[in-house]
This record gives structure tokens, C-alpha cells and sequence, in this order.
């Protein structure tokens, strides 16, 4: 009955991406390339490029794949090669969707001096044992879950959702969003991807969910 607006906050990740790009690259690593992670992907890539021409940057995305099946999820190793083949191709700021392999891609980063966005939950605060690769998680993209099952609950409540229904937790309603522990994540970051959140929230954004 809770489905989120994934496209939503990597929308706002691939923004933030192009404002803190130098070299106006930036990637993102996928599991395997199926209906649910390629929202994560569409939506990055469109934030990304849409805020490089707001910013007046030429932006590259690469997007990858780390495979098909269930251990994508769970082969940091390959995840960490794909992130180190996007650096070396120029990548600056990287963004996954892809569960326990993302590691892979914030050791890369860490390695080379790279930026990182983590996804779901704040992996900031998740790798606050090994300092080296938390600092360069600036931020991540988070599925407010808690939000999202206290309005349903509510809503069958008070009426307003009855049993069966689909609610969709986004920006508007905080089902998404992103998560602001790094101190590195400055105010100017904030009120940039704030205001992108504002135009989505208005409609004023079209945001698509598969990749072009």
C-alpha cells in the first residue's frame, strides 16, 4: 500500500550533483536496470541536467549497471570498479541505487577525493566507524517511511484512505527527501536543491521515471 516518488529526491540529488560538480561529470551506479531503479536513475539524471543548464555547465551523467539478478545488491566489489572507471573518466560526484554494493562505490570515492550521495537511509550517520569514506557522503537521498506509514494509519483513521488504497509517499507530503548530517552540505547547497523542491511541489517540473 506504500509506494515513493523515487524520481522525486534523485531528481534533487542529480541537482545538488551539478552544483558541486568541477568537472560538470558526475555517474550513477544501479544494481541491475529494472522498472524500480531506473526511476532512481531517470530522475538523477534529469536533475542533473537540468540544474547544469540552470547553472550554465555542460553536464555528462554516466549511468551503469552493475548486472542482473539478486546479488547485485550485495557485490560492492563491482560496484567499486564501475565507480573507479567513472572517476577516471572524469566523474566527480557519484549517486547509487543499489543496496549493500554502494559500499563499494563510497570506498572509491574515498579513495580519490570524489563527492557521494547515498540513498533510502542516511548513510552518513551509517559509516560514522570509518571516517574517511563518511566524509565524502555529502548527503543522501532518504525514503521517509516512517512519514509514509503514520499518514496511512491516519488516514484510515479519520477516513480519508480506506483499505486497499496506494499512497504514494513524495516530496510534497515528505515522503522523500534528503538527509543533511554532514556539516560539509553547506546552506547554500540546501536552498538550492530547496528550490527545485519548490517547482516539483507547484508541478512546475516534469520529472520522467525511465531513461531516455
Amino acid at each position: 500500500s506504500l509506494v515513493f516518488a523515487e524520481e522525486q529526491g534523485s531528481f534533487l540529488m542529480g541537482a545538488l550533483a551539478a552544483l558541486r560538480s568541477e568537472s560538470g561529470n558526475v555517474g550513477f551506479i544501479g544494481a541491475q536496470q529494472v522498472p524500480l531503479l531506473e526511476k532512481f536513475a531517470a530522475g538523477y539524471k534529469a536533475g542533473a541536467e537540468a540544474a547544469g543548464e540552470d547553472l550554465g555547465k555542460d553536464i555528462t551523467v554516466q549511468v551503469q549497471w552493475i548486472g542482473t539478478g539478486n546479488e547485485t545488491f550485495s557485490s560492492p566489489d563491482r560496484a567499486q570498479v564501475i565507480a573507479q572507471s567513472m572517476i577516471d573518466q572524469g566523474a566527480d560526484v557519484l549517486y547509487h541505487a543499489a543496496g549493500g554494493s554502494g559500499n563499494g562505490m563510497f570506498n572509491a570515492c574515498a579513495a580519490n577525493g570524489a563527492d557521494c550521495i547515498g540513498v533510502d537511509s542516511d548513510q552518513y550517520e551509517s559509516f560514522a566507524a570509518q571516517p574517511d569514506v563518511q566524509r565524502t557522503i555529502i548527503t543522501s537521498m532518504v525514503k521517509r517511511v516512517d512519514n509514509a506509514v503514520f499518514d496511512y494509519a491516519s488516514g484510515i483513521i479519520d477516513g480519508s484512505i480506506t483499505g486497499g488504497e496506494t499512497l504514494t509517499g513524495d516530496l510534497e507530503n515528505e515522503g522523500v527527501g534528503y538527509s543533511t548530517s554532514n556539516p560539509d552540505l553547506s546552506q547554500d547547497d540546501i536552498a538550492y536543491m530547496d528550490g527545485w523542491q519548490e517547482q516539483i511541489i507547484a508541478g512546475d517540473v516534469e520529472i520522467p521515471t525511465t531513461l531516455s
